[in-house]
């Protein structure tokens, strides 16, 4: 990556950092002015770095289950010969090298640094987690995801979400705006049936 390159990158990512505040704000305070202005400034900084988030990203959402599978598949795709990044629960492995994260899906501005990193390894594939947390505060908002692999839906997190009709809309939103090219959906769950 040139000189100008990493400026340019470095300087989205800053602008990231202060949309991830926006949306922290949106969220807490209840106001949409800083939310709304958040999402323009993640969606103009992911256009700006787009050449860094065009590796093929694979996602996997559902209650139980996410670390597993995000773990199976990217060892497939390595056993298959290609170079992989993974990012969850555990942290983050781009290529040979691990990077602990402070989330299962770390905020913007952690995330595009990953991906950044994934981008000058020349990394195949990005395996990543998505939480409901991630969903519901669109941490991935204008990513292109061209897998998303929803596992199920079980009792969890209704300290934040409060019913679990809200967790599961917060869950299957991440189908519903053309984000996700291709779904991989478990049908024996009652809201993998919805999605599906």
């Amino acid at each position: 990556m040139s000189f100008i390159n990493k400026m340019n990158f470095y300087t989205a990512l800053l602008t990231a950092k202060s949309a991830n505040l926006g949306l922290h704000l949106f969220h807490h305070a209840g106001t949409s002015l800083p939310g709304a202005l958040a999402l323009k400034i993640q969606k103009n900084f992911i256009a700006s770095v787009s050449d860094y988030c065009k590796k093929d990203i694979i996602t996997v959402t559902g209650t139980n289950g996410k670390t597993t599978t995000a773990n199976i598949i990217a060892h497939l795709l390595k056993k298959s010969g290609y170079k992989t990044a993974l990012i969850g629960t555990l942290g983050a492995e781009v290529g040979e090298k691990k990077l602990s994260t402070s989330l299962t899906t770390p905020d913007p501005d952690e995330f595009f640094a990953l991906l950044a990193k994934a981008a000058e390894s020349e990394i195949d594939y990005v395996v990543t987690e998505v939480s409901a947390h991630a969903i519901f505060f669109r941490k991935l908002y204008g990513l292109e995801l061209e897998y998303c692999v929803f596992t199920n839906l079980s009792r969890d997190h209704l300290d934040f979400f409060e019913s679990m009709e809200r967790y599961g809309r917060v869950k299957k939103s991440i189908f519903c705006y053309g984000q996700v090219k291709n779904a991989v959906v478990n049908t024996d769950d009652e809201l993998g049936r919805e999605i599906f």
